[in-house]
């Protein structure tokens, strides 16, 4: 139902919508961190921060937007959100909404005390504390996944 498209990495771009068999994107008019929050956590993020993309010339004539979104921050999805449909002529000058989101596991688990970067004691955040992961079952699995989170190969 909701997707980020063109950015330079997975999470972060334009916010697209889907709603009647198209892909819609919101008029970033009125576009503030508590819709950019939704839009994130709807994707499973943590939350995220607004940006604002141009409305590009080869666009206007495909372009479906969605009027300004407005949420109060609380919500989980962003179709808890009232959001109406308009004219693209409408927004061509707003362009459209875009997110940053923070990435799902940042900053909730880390690698220190190794040699490098990509390597040492895992520790994870609980509670606002930070712990250490004890080794007892741990595998190429367990570390796999804590890899893969922290955007390394495994």
């Amino acid at each position: 139902v909701i997707r980020i498209a063109n950015g330079s990495s997975f999470h972060e771009g334009r916010v697209e919508v889907f709603i009647n068999g198209k892909w819609r994107t919101i008029c970033s008019r009125n576009w503030n961190k508590a819709d950019a929050n939704v839009a994130c956590r709807s994707l499973g993020y943590k939350g995220g921060l607004p940006v604002t993309s141009p409305v590009l010339s080869e666009e206007k004539d495909n372009l479906w937007m969605l009027g300004d979104a407005s949420c109060s921050g609380s919500e989980s999805s962003l179709s808890e959100c009232r959001i109406s449909v308009i004219k693209p002529s409408q927004c061509i000058n707003d362009g459209q909404a875009g997110v940053v989101c923070q990435q799902k596991n940042e900053d909730s688990v880390r690698i220190v005390n190794g040699s490098y970067e990509y390597e040492g004691r895992v520790d994870v955040l609980v509670n606002s504390e930070w712990h250490t992961v004890c080794n007892s079952g741990w595998d190429k699995n367990e570390a796999g996944v804590v890899c893969t989170n922290l955007k390394y190969s495994r």
